[in-house]
């Protein structure tokens, strides 16, 4: 289609957009183009345990967060940590980000990439 209109391929479906211009264009330039996404199969994302990853990933940023947190209490405070604790917390944080990268291995194993611009220097 020239100009616009409605395109569709691997799931997803785009609707309007056009570079205008033309005469009978006027309802596409009143409307923003819409994007209608599918998503996954209700199955595949319980077999996949997306849920689990992303409740995982939520949490693991905010104890970083509360750590950087604790980090500019101690900054501003010019008092001395409990390095213990701290070496404890980034132990902890390591682990849980570990677990979250396999998870994201498994989960990646079941999509595929198609790479839009491949040349020698990023082809490694």
């Amino acid at each position: 289609m020239e100009g616009g209109g409605a395109a569709t391929g691997g799931g997803m479906m785009i609707v309007g957009g056009g570079s205008g211009g033309g005469g009978g264009q006027d309802q596409s330039q009143q409307q923003p183009p819409k994007v209608v996404v599918e998503s996954l199969n209700p199955a595949v994302q319980q077999q996949l345990n997306l849920e689990s990853v992303k409740t995982r990933a939520v949490g693991l940023y905010k104890t970083i967060s509360r750590i950087l947190e604790d980090f500019d209490n101690i900054a501003r405070t010019n008092s001395t940590p409990k390095w213990q604790d701290i070496m404890g917390q980034f132990s902890m944080v390591n682990l849980e980000l570990f677990n979250i990268v396999e998870d994201i291995k498994n989960v990646s194993k079941a999509f595929v990439v198609h790479p839009k611009n491949v040349n020698a220097e990023n082809a490694t």
